[in-house]
């Protein structure tokens, strides 16, 4: 049915179209790359898989990435605690006090566990 409402040409632009559209997004994340990492950045494959390569120029370079992948980690954990807190808010409030919450959490685990 769609062959048949949709023209051979109109199909095939919009394929084109969207791949054109992902091709930007990938060529716009190498540049945003490139920028905060302040080195050259190379992309080779497509919007399902691939490789990056970052190049480095000194050791200055390699401890530079190590500080943004520590950031990075350090952001990540102090947003898993955020989440962690509310939900602890959540289920004593939810549960009505620290031992029933504590109850459920150790049912938890002995399901995950099993």
């Amino acid at each position: 049915v769609k062959a048949f409402l949709t023209p051979d040409g109109d199909e095939e632009a919009q394929k084109q179209a969207r791949s054109a559209a992902k091709n930007a997004e990938i060529k716009a994340l190498v540049q945003r790359m490139r920028s905060v990492f302040k080195t050259k950045v190379s992309l080779i494959g497509n919007e399902k898989k691939g490789r990056i390569y970052i190049d480095y120029y000194s050791t200055e370079d390699l401890y530079r990435f190590e500080e943004y992948l520590d950031m990075i980690e350090n952001k990540a954990l102090q947003i898993l605690e955020k989440i962690d807190y509310v939900t602890n808010i959540f289920y004593e409030d939810y549960f009505g006090n620290s031992e029933n919450y504590n109850k459920f959490i150790n049912n938890l685990k002995s399901i995950n566990s099993d």
